[in-house]
């Protein structure tokens, strides 16, 4: 197979569309290790036994940063569970291929090797 060589695509893979696969890939594996550890260590038990709709001590009324409920947290990782889901086990229409597997082909930086 030869290889295209128009400039203009060749800076558009290398400037956009190989560091979005990055991103992408850096992405579910961030959300997949954050999945991972709200399991290990009991976060939804935690939440629920302290009030969902309390606020989380974690020092942010002193520093100006937003409070945080735990029915946030919940829903935060609820948003997760489905980006980890589109990403890895939905398939894209007439590709065939979920788009972690699409961006994982691409992606020089998201991910270990």
């Amino acid at each position: 197979m030869a290889d295209t060589i128009d400039p203009q695509l060749g800076l558009f893979a290398n400037n956009r569309i190989r560091p979005l696969a990055d991103r992408i890939t850096a992405l579910v594996l961030a959300a997949q290790s954050f999945q991972a550890d709200y399991a290990a260590y009991g976060i939804n038990a935690l939440i629920v036994a302290s009030g969902n709709s309390n606020t989380i001590g974690d020092g942010s009324a002193a520093d100006g940063r937003p409070r945080i409920t735990g029915i946030q947290i919940q829903n935060f990782k609820a948003a997760l569970d489905q980006i980890v889901t589109n990403a890895t086990v939905t398939t894209v229409p007439g590709v065939g291929a979920t788009p972690a597997n699409i961006a994982q082909a691409i992606q020089v930086n998201g991910s270990t090797r």
